[in-house]
């Protein structure tokens, strides 16, 4: 039997065996119902959005909807066929479909209508709709405590495009949108499960990272309440003051983060930063030497943020010589005369590509004195104008006022005839939305080596990571692009692992990142990166999108916080252990951590720690992870837990329907198993909790087969006491070995295929007992892409991904057909109709027992 080990989020495997259709009706009647701002036509209706001509953030949406009369119940269906007609194919944009539950809550299908052809018509499944963040279509939100699509209440439709890209105008006929039955996508059978005992090494990583589980700004008690073993301390500062902490027994990992994002890079402020920069690394080493602990260290909290917007603190004019502002003209540092790439000066409104004020906060007002009565730029005012940052957004003069003139306003109890004017402005010709260009990587980049440089020097053994503290993927890859590789590039000697910080949205996509840049390291630079997600929450990130404000919080925000925390741990353990070492949990403030949400998961895998196990499995919407904990010197178990070692097996299960399950479990070798004890999440009540549970469990030789169902998105927990050891050094017996592909970000279009190789170590080959390929996409529909492997076809899973998110799809493949040196790889779209999807990565992975 060939086992097939892949992934899909709340979506069938889409291999091409797809159960068609067996019954129709419509979800409107487009000859009488008609969607707002759209003209009925004998043959349809005709829809026109207006997208721009500037690409803008990812989030630009354009809708039109329809409100029914009354709910109606679509249970009984799998999803809708969308045909449409248009006289102008493109394969830039697609058509996007929401449906709205009668509590207010938008879902989506971003891809559910294709304009790749003059006629088409596309199945958009309802297991493939997905929480349209910041992008629902009017009167209704994004925000829904139960995080799924319930078809058994809708009362709306809306249809439109999100596309950020500046396509200009996206036009379309709409001709049929009916509601189509749908047979199940997966047998009705027990999902068999076999954990063998056998110690896993996966790429050279053997035990559970216990940095996965960690914090920042918890409650007091719980890093030794959860067992966590990262803890992430903000220094703050302009990174060239400060003196690290160190781990303990509970949490060995202290992430100490350098910079500020509220702060200006010293680049631009100091005259000696290199210098200061060095003597902070000088004085991490000592006192890490002094306290005889390792020392881990993150540049700068969150550059992409307020670098650039809010109190865009980089593009103060005083750090600047301002005597030579001239319209679009060069920007140079006030201190030493350096030009900054990609800065430019303006008074002109409509200049930067992207502008972060009003017209009217554009210009400032001077009083008599010759006082400017605001700052530079709007400050950090997350929580309401900041008086002592200079913020006075009533100075400015109105637009009616022209320079040169005079205007009164009322500051306090103060009357003030202040003269209009337009400052110099500094932007950044690179940037199109809120977060940092290009312009910002030098102020970044060049002191970030002053310091790594001296501090690796200093001391060869610690842990050194830089990144933007974003997503990598943000907006289809330009992260990525804009300032990522650039500073990985650069800091390529002396960086050992990624920063990122990870709210909101598809709790799976950060393994993608991984998955992508972890590849580009070995490709590029013959280096295995790590990532540390240094900041994550199920709620939205307010100080990137206000509107996130208060997204998590309440007790009916529970159940989505615990399977999303679940969800994104047992996703990176199951498929980048490898490469993910941190996931720090945020938790200051009202909504953000609560521990009847998050708490619940990290309480009910309190024991998941340890020596990696290998586990067989064939279902992609289960996430299984096995360990021996208690076999990992630098986790040792806490006193709170018993004296032994333990087989923890955890399995969750993201489909959105029951899963049965039929598990067998053998105990690791020179062991001997008592009987299992079963711990199932419990999501009956709007908070969910942990319970334990009985029956289902049979002796099975020298382990045990446990037969169970798994209610949708819920989690269980097999641990099974040990009588023996496993030794700390006891080698593993089983190992996987990755091969990357040459390629990163490659479009994949009709008749555009991307052609690349692999490379096979011979070793690894040769005793080969299981193999997949793996490979990172966006927005790969059904039947839309196949690859070609040593001139062997096989259909690419589907992967439906929300707006800018990527996610990860591995299949099983016969290792016979692999060969020891170049395995030739293709990847096309399968016809004309598809409009292509974006490959990021690509590997082959072998399973293969080490011989020892």
């Amino acid at each position: 039997m060939k086992h097939l080990l892949s992934l899909t989020l709340i979506a069938g495997l889409g291999l091409g065996l797809v159960p068609r259709p067996t019954a129709a009706e419509p979800l409107v009647d487009l000859a009488r119902q008609s969607f707002t701002n759209a003209e009925r036509t004998e043959a349809g209706q005709v829809f026109s959005f207006d997208m721009g001509t500037r690409r803008v953030n990812w989030n630009r949406a354009r809708w039109s909807i329809i409100e029914f009369d009354e709910a109606r119940d679509l249970s009984r269906f799998g999803g809708v066929e969308v045909t449409l007609a248009t006289e102008q194919p493109r394969s830039d944009a697609v058509v996007a479909l929401a449906v709205r539950e009668a509590g207010r809550s938008w879902h989506y299908h971003p891809a559910a209508g294709r304009l790749t052809k003059p006629q088409t018509t596309t199945l958009a499944r309802f297991s493939d709709f997905a929480t349209p963040w910041y992008m629902a279509p009017p009167r209704g939100t994004f925000v829904d405590p139960d995080g799924r699509l319930d078809p058994e209440n809708i009362d709306a439709v809306a249809i439109g495009v999100v596309n950020p890209l500046g396509v200009g105008e996206v036009g379309f006929t709409l001709t049929g949108l009916n509601l189509v039955e749908l047979a199940p996508e997966r047998p009705d059978e027990p999902v068999r499960i076999h954990v063998t005992g056998k110690l896993l090494d996966v790429n050279d990583t053997q035990s559970i990272p216990a940095g996965l589980f960690g914090g920042y700004h918890l409650p007091t008690g719980s890093y030794e309440r959860y067992r966590l073993g990262m803890r992430r301390n903000l220094i703050g500062g302009q990174a060239i003051g400060g003196n690290p902490q160190f781990g303990d027994e509970v949490t060995h990992m202290l992430l100490n983060c350098i910079g500020e994002r509220v702060n200006p890079s010293p680049r631009q402020t100091h005259a000696d930063w290199e210098q200061r920069s060095k003597d902070l690394a000088r004085q991490f080493v000592e006192r890490a030497r002094e306290a005889d602990q390792p020392l881990y260290v993150e540049y700068w909290n969150e550059p992409y943020l307020n670098w650039a917007n809010r109190n865009r603190i980089n593009f103060n004019p005083a750090h600047y010589n301002l005597d030579e502002a001239e319209e679009g003209g060069i920007v140079r540092i006030r201190h030493d005369g350096e030009k900054v790439p990609h800065l430019r000066w303006t008074q002109d409104y409509d200049a930067p590509p992207w502008n972060w004020d009003s017209r009217r906060n554009w210009r400032r007002g001077r009083d008599e004195t010759g006082r400017v009565w605001s700052t530079h730029a709007q400050p950090y005012f997350y929580r309401g104008p900041n008086r002592r940052a200079g913020y006075y957004p009533e100075t400015h003069p109105p637009e009616d006022v022209a320079d040169g003139e005079q205007y009164t306003v009322e500051v306090g109890d103060r009357e003030l005839t202040l003269t209009a004017f337009t400052p110099w402005h500094i932007y950044d010709e690179t940037q199109f939305t809120f977060w940092s260009g290009r312009g910002m990587q030098m102020l970044y980049i060049e002191p970030l080596l002053a310091f790594a440089n001296t501090l690796k020097q200093e001391m060869p053994e610690a842990t050194f990571i830089a990144g933007w503290d974003f997503r990598p993927s943000e907006d289809h890859w330009a992260a990525w692009d804009i300032v990522y590789k650039d500073t990985i590039d650069k800091a390529i000697d002396v960086l050992d692992g990624v920063a990122d910080h990870d709210y909101g949205g598809d709790p799976l996509r950060m393994a993608a990142n991984y998955e992508t840049v972890t590849a580009y390291g070995v490709i590029e630079h013959d280096k295995w990166l790590y990532h540390y997600n240094t900041e994550t929450a199920m709620g939205g990130d307010p100080q990137a999108y206000p509107e996130a404000e208060g997204l998590s919080s309440g007790a009916r925000m529970d159940r989505q916080k615990f399977r999303w925390t679940t969800a994104k741990l047992l996703h990176a353990l199951q498929y980048v252990p490898d490469k993910a070492r941190a996931f720090a949990w945020f938790g200051r403030g009202g909504g953000w951590f609560s521990h009847g949400g998050e708490g619940v998961a990290l309480d009910m895998l309190i024991n998941l720690r340890g020596r990696l196990v290998q586990v067989e499995h064939e279902d992609p919407d289960l996430f299984i992870v096995a360990a021996i904990d208690g076999a990992d010197p630098q986790n040792p178990r806490p006193d709170n837990l018993p004296d032994r070692q333990e087989l923890v097996i955890a399995i969750y299960n993201a489909a959105l329907e029951a899963r049965p399950i039929d598990l067998t479990l053998a105990p690791p070798a020179g062991t001997t198993a008592a009987t299992p004890k079963l711990l199932q999440s419990m999501l009956e009540q709007t908070a969910p909790e942990g319970r334990r549970v009985e029956g289902g469990i049979d002796r099975n030789g020298p382990g045990y087969r446990i037969q169970r169902e798994l209610p949708e998105r819920s989690l269980l927990v097999v641990t099974v006491p040990l009588e023996g050891t496993v030794a700390d050094e006891a080698p593993a017996q089983v190992r996987h070995t990755q091969s990357f592909a040459p390629i990163m970000i490659e479009p994949v279009a009709h008749g555009e295929p991307v052609a690349t190789s692999v490379q096979i170590d011979e070793e690894a080959l040769g005793n080969a007992g299981r193999a997949w390929v793996r490979v990172v996409v966006e927005r790969l529909g059904e039947d839309e892409g196949t690859l070609v492997l040593n001139g062997v076809q096989h259909p690419l899973p589907r992967a439906v991904t929300p707006e800018t998110t990527p996610w990860i799809r591995q299949f099983a493949i016969d290792p016979a057909i692999l060969k020891a040196g170049e395995n030739e790889l293709t990847f096309r779209v399968n016809g004309a109709e598809h409009p292509g999807f974006l490959l990021c990565s690509a590997s082959v992975i072998i399973e293969h027992p080490t011989g020892r």
